[in-house]
């Protein structure tokens, strides 16, 4: 039960990391502070989705690290 703990925490950490890498920037940096904020900007549907699966597998790592945090 434990290797497969780690096992799919390792697999969900390597397609986390490419699920954030292929986010779009949003080019506003430190600059974007003073300036109006982008109030009517829509996220198009691929961008959506994206944020959608980047939070399961931020979940899936999460919720691997607890429980094998709790089982060492």
């Amino acid at each position: 039960m434990i290797y497969f703990l780690i096992v799919v925490q390792m697999i969900s950490g390597i397609i986390l990391i490419a699920c954030v890498m292929l986010h779009s920037p949003s080019g506003d940096g430190l600059g974007g502070i003073g300036a109006p904020a982008k109030l009517f900007h829509q996220k198009k549907d691929m961008e959506s989705g994206l944020n959608k699966v980047t939070g399961f597998f931020v979940f899936l790592f999460l919720l691997c690290a607890f429980i094998l945090a709790l089982h060492v």
